[in-house]
């Protein structure tokens, strides 16, 4: 998509941005109150700036506090866990 610096008012599909470790665990450790104003201001298309795409980060924009590791060995399907995740990016309410 292009923007025509010549045309006001044109639609576009939306604008995101992607997610890091480092912005999970910081995220994770504000306050609620601090959270819910954090999500007003970066989603809500009124009060915020209506954020409408949002990803993981690529592999190299990670950030991570630690070294992450899912699996230790290379064939033991057993032996991968996402721990790492479910402290700061997979919320309690979703996991079973």
């Amino acid at each position: 998509m292009l923007v025509d610096a010549a045309v006001a008012f044109q639609s576009f599909i939306g604008i995101g941005g992607a997610l890091t470790d480092a912005s999970a665990e910081t995220f994770a450790k504000l306050p609620e109150a601090q959270r819910k104003e954090l999500l007003t201001a970066y989603y809500d298309p009124i009060r915020g700036i209506g954020t409408t795409w949002q990803g993981p980060a690529s592999r190299a924009a990670i950030f991570p506090a630690g070294a992450i590791l899912y699996q230790r060995e290379r064939q033991p399907a057993e032996d991968f866990s996402v721990a790492h995740d479910e402290q700061y990016r997979i919320p309690s309410s979703s996991r079973r």
